[in-house]
């Protein structure tokens, strides 16, 4: 990301929040900014977004700290929305995405009830709004997006059933099953079988038709993987598999086959497998 990149994100959020505060009468009788849950959680190649949102929850503090009306909604994932076009709709945007919106959805009806009570600055019972609102973040939310490992939010995250879930479905984690291979060659096995599900997961495809031996860059650059999505498969291999790779490795020409035996010679979970590597 670019400074330029960066400015052009925050700007409209932070300059024209200021300017709204600087040129407005103070007495309004609300000032709601919407924010985004993002900033709460935070959201992978989404840091500019985030900093202008944090921004705003930020400045409603502190318009509240001057005893003037504020109030900044972090909204999440509003699901009944008329935001998409054409074939692709919030149907096919969850079944890509899921396991990043898990238990951060909430509905129009829900973000117009709580702009209501921004607007009247109390809720139903009497009491004073908040200045910060953080609209669909669930209290019992499975562990499939990266921020859920933030121990902030382990109050709010639902170990049990997501162990449970795994146990149920004789899942094993990708350090288990390096745990019991032989050799470098077989680890790079495991690692490509890994990779090929978390490719698939990333592009809405299956498994089944990632092809160990075609590079990203063959299913399509800018029709399956963009770079956003390249960002995301980075960072669980980063998170999972403890390689740190590049974005622009993952969409080199190499096959997946020769990037697993790469994330296999540098990740950290090898570190026991030194002696078999210089045997074989």
């Amino acid at each position: 990301m670019t400074y330029d990149q960066w400015q052009r994100s925050i700007r409209p959020k932070i300059q024209g929040t200021r300017n709204l505060h600087n040129y407005m009468p103070k007495d309004v009788d609300f000032f709601i900014l919407l924010s985004s849950i993002t900033c709460v959680i935070g959201n992978a190649a989404q840091s500019n977004y985030a900093a202008g949102n944090t921004f705003e929850d930020a400045f409603a503090h502190y318009r509240r700290s001057k005893g003037l009306a504020a109030t900044a909604i972090d909204v999440g994932l509003v699901t009944d929305s008329a935001h998409f076009t054409g074939d692709f709709d919030m149907d096919a945007y969850l079944q890509m995405y899921e396991h990043r919106w898990d238990g951060l959805q909430t509905t129009q009806k829900e973000l117009d009830t709580v702009l209501r009570a921004a607007m009247g600055g109390r809720t139903a019972d009497g009491r004073e709004i908040e200045p910060q609102i953080v609209l669909g973040l669930g209290s019992s939310i499975p562990t499939g997006a990266a921020w859920t490992r933030d121990p902030k939010f382990s109050h709010r995250v639902n170990h049990d059933a997501s162990a449970s879930s795994g146990a149920s479905e004789g899942q094993q984690s990708a350090s288990e099953r390096i745990a019991k291979a032989e050799t470098l060659a077989d680890a790079a096995l495991i690692f490509e079988d890994v990779l090929k599900t978390y490719a698939a997961q990333v592009m809405d495809i299956a498994p089944s038709e990632v092809d160990p031996e075609k590079a990203f860059y063959d299913f399509g650059v800018f029709d399956l993987v963009d770079s956003l999505k390249a960002v995301e498969l980075r960072n669980r291999i980063f998170r999972d598999l403890q390689s740190d790779m590049s974005v622009f490795e993952l969409l080199s020409p190499s096959p997946l086959s020769k990037l697993a035996l790469e994330i296999a010679s540098s990740s950290k979970l090898m570190a026991n497998m030194t002696e078999k590597a210089g045997a074989q």
